[in-house]
Formats: C-alpha cells, structure tokens, sequence
C-alpha cells in the first residue's frame, strides 16, 4: 500500500512482476504520479476547509460567544499593536487544530472599545477564553502557544 507522509507511494513486490528489466518501472512512475495528484488535493481540502478567527462585532457578540455550545477563545486586538500580530499566528494555528472542538474570533478594540470595556481590557493583545457563556481564563500579552493550548486542554475537563 502507499505510504502516508512523504506523498510517495510503494506498489507491493506483486505489481512488478509483469514488466521486463529494460522497460522501467511504469506502474510505480504512474502510480507516484498519482499519489502526487492526490496528496495536492488533499493539501487543497486542508487549506479551503482550515478554520481561522472571524472577526466578531458587539452584535454577535451575544449568539456567538455567550450562547455558544463549545468553548470560545476571543482574541482582543488593534491593527497599531504589533505584538497583536504575533498573537494572531498563535490564534490562527489554533484555530485551525481545534476546528470543530471550539470556536474563535478576534475583536478590535478600536471598533468596539464598549465590548473591551465590559471585560476590562485595557491592554491588548488579551485572549479571553469563555465557556458556556462564563469567562473561565485571561491571557495578556504575548506568550508562548502552549498557554493558551493550556488554557483550552482545562477547559475541556472543567464540568
């Protein structure tokens, strides 16, 4: 069977046995010609079905974040803030590792400074971690990936 991981696959010892030594190996040229096809269009599927932060408004703030089934991690940002940015990645990679298991948005504190204040955000980057509708962990500033995928390993074993 094909290998997983390398996009390169092996055809069992079987599937040679009808070619002549001075033809070459056609069945594995075409077979590895396939396995390339394939493992781009599952590289495809990754990227277009990959979860990324949406950013939320005070609107949707209520449906989105308090009435949500699954645990919620909101980043709270300005576009001036560059530490913010290397936050982003952070949320990004998460988000994408916990499609499914938990939802995450970012806000920007300059568009909706009413929502950053009725959590008392006075410095950004701040990641609010929220589940069924409750804020359960804070992380400010900028820190390693592991916090927060800490912070979100707790929150599936909290009741």
């Amino acid at each position: 069977g094909a290998r997983k991981g390398n996009g390169v696959g092996r055809l069992p010892p079987s599937a040679h046995a009808a070619r002549s030594p001075s033809d070459g190996c056609v069945c594995t040229r075409a077979f590895s010609a396939l396995a390339v096809q394939h493992n781009e269009l599952e590289r495809t599927a990754c990227c277009l079905l990959r979860a990324s932060p949406e950013a939320i408004t005070a609107c949707s703030w209520n449906q989105n974040v308090i009435c949500s089934d699954v645990p919620v991690l909101v980043e709270f940002w300005a576009s001036w803030c560059g530490p913010c940015k290397m936050v982003h990645r952070i949320v990004d990679e998460i988000a994408g590792e916990y499609a499914g298991r938990i939802k995450c948005y970012k806000l920007d504190t300059d568009d909706y400074p009413q929502t950053a204040n009725s959590y008392n955000i006075e410095r950004v980057p701040t990641v609010l971690l929220f589940k069924d509708g409750e804020k359960i962990h804070s992380i400010t500033g900028t820190l390693p990936k592991a916090v927060y995928v800490r912070a979100i390993e707790n929150s599936f074993l909290q009741q």
